[in-house]
């Protein structure tokens, strides 16, 4: 059975109407009726939503069509759709199909890039917005963080080993990952780790609170040769910097300062030798 005959038989059991369809999937009738006659292909985000609406895997949906599934790419892919999905999972306490969504992505060879720098990045966003306006609480905040963080790192288990560790220039560099002096928001600079991780870089996350005795001695005896500091609000980067040229005093290597505080800061990093966000994107080869 092809695609467009799937989506039809299961159309139908569901006794739904193309315009049914459609308007739950907030599509026209005529995207329906050009995939169900193999005219179009739906993209992978829309092929998930399918999914739910019948209630089958994506598997099932595409079950004679899966060669024609993995030639996806995580370009073609709506991330701010499907973070919206994911983020509702979450709030609706249905972390484990949260989880389920993800991996049919990883079934389905989106790399763990568009994963972790599209998906997650959003639905941390938004969480963090969600809570800004006051539309769920400090608690609630925290137990969603959470879900995303447990559902990162058993993705990134579930897929190690599988990342093209000849893809990166630097398979052969030792990176430490660092939270600027007084920062307390510790997921993206464990996504950029873990990502890391994946491509066969190895890196070492530090985090927060440490002090700099502490760091000297830890820089000194794993000699990294980079040093990645994140901060998400820019009051921090002026400690990020005198702590950057404190180091160097005794120790030489690349660093990056990277996280939402560098915005509209690339210039003042540059001028003094400090690689940003997009030059690690670049040096990783990062799919995004």
């Amino acid at each position: 059975m092809n695609l467009g005959l799937r989506i039809k038989t299961l159309r139908k059991q569901h006794k739904m109407s193309q315009v049914e369809l459609a308007q739950k999937m907030n599509l026209s009738q005529s995207a329906i009726a050009n995939y169900e006659s193999n005219s179009r292909m739906p993209q992978i985000d829309q092929l998930l939503e399918m999914a739910s609406l019948f209630n089958v895997s994506i598997d099932e949906l595409v079950q004679a069509n899966k060669t024609d599934i993995k030639n996806y790419e995580g370009s073609q892919i709506d991330w701010v759709m499907l973070s919206d999905r994911f983020v509702r999972l979450l709030l609706d306490r249905k972390a484990e199909e949260a989880k389920a969504l993800v991996m049919d992505l990883i079934d389905h060879d989106v790399e763990l890039d568009y994963i972790y720098m599209k998906l997650m990045r959003y639905t941390m966003t938004k969480i963090g917005w969600l809570w800004e306006v006051g539309e769920i609480s400090t608690p609630e905040e925290h137990r969603l963080s959470y879900e995303v963080e447990r559902i990162s790192v058993e993705v990134l288990l579930a897929t190690k080993g599988q990342g093209n560790k000849n893809q990166s220039q630097m398979s052969n560099e030792q990176f430490i990952g660092v939270l600027a002096p007084g920062e307390k928001h510790t997921f993206a600079l464990k996504t950029l780790m873990w990502l890391l991780d994946y491509h066969g870089v190895k890196s070492d996350y530090i985090g927060e609170s440490v002090p700099f005795s502490d760091l000297k001695a830890y820089i000194l005896e794993v000699k990294p040769t980079r040093i990645m500091f994140h901060l998400t609000m820019p009051y921090y980067l002026e400690a990020v910097l005198e702590q950057i040229e404190v180091i160097r005093s005794f120790y030489d290597c690349i660093f990056y300062v990277v996280g939402p505080g560098t915005n509209g800061q690339n210039d003042k990093l540059e001028s003094r030798q400090i690689r940003t966000y997009k030059t690690f994107l670049k040096d990783m080869e990062v799919k995004v």
